[in-house]
């Protein structure tokens, strides 16, 4: 009888440990789901714009701003009417389509190809430049001024497009 007894106990000890671990489980899919939602919506957000394909004739690279065209993307210009609409978010080949952000920040360990300098002022808003693909801290002898953006950090430049301004 009482092998009886400490078999019915071992078995719903045994069960009690399988419900636990059951809970267990489901609460930790419960979990990931939340987390991978909130990771997705960071990502959405952080990701915000479009993908274009560039008609420019020439490669973009990652960081660059970009204008439409009746048919895809080029490069912006303070110059003419090229008025900057994003940035590309990676190096986009000509005749290749690629994503162009429009919001949030673009970070590059080096902005050479697009400020002329290696890193950004923080505190300091980047304006297009005359440059096609290319950024300046002032806007003074061009027919177009369009602030583009504010440095955050020396790598990190936030993206606040606004109206383009005929000078």
């Amino acid at each position: 009888m009482t092998e009886l007894i400490q078999e019915v106990i071992e078995q719903t000890v045994i069960q009690e440990v399988n419900d636990v671990t059951e809970v267990t489980e489901q609460v930790t899919t419960e979990d990931l789901i939340e987390e991978r939602e909130v990771v997705n919506l960071t990502i959405n957000k952080i990701l915000s714009g479009f993908s274009a394909e560039n008609d420019s004739g020439l490669d973009i690279i990652k960081g660059q701003p970009v204008a439409l065209t009746n048919s895809g993307i080029q490069l912006a210009c303070a110059v003419d009417e090229r008025i900057c609409v994003g940035f590309a978010s990676e190096d986009i080949l000509d005749a290749h389509s690629g994503f162009i952000q429009d919001d949030e920040y673009i970070e590059l360990s080096d902005w050479t190809e697009i400020t002329g300098e290696i890193s950004l002022i923080p505190k300091q808003k980047y304006f297009l430049s005359d440059n096609p693909g290319m950024l300046r801290t002032s806007f003074s002898g061009f027919s177009r001024s369009q602030n583009v953006g504010l440095a955050l950090t020396t790598k990190r430049l936030q993206i606040n497009i606004f109206n383009s301004i005929k000078l």
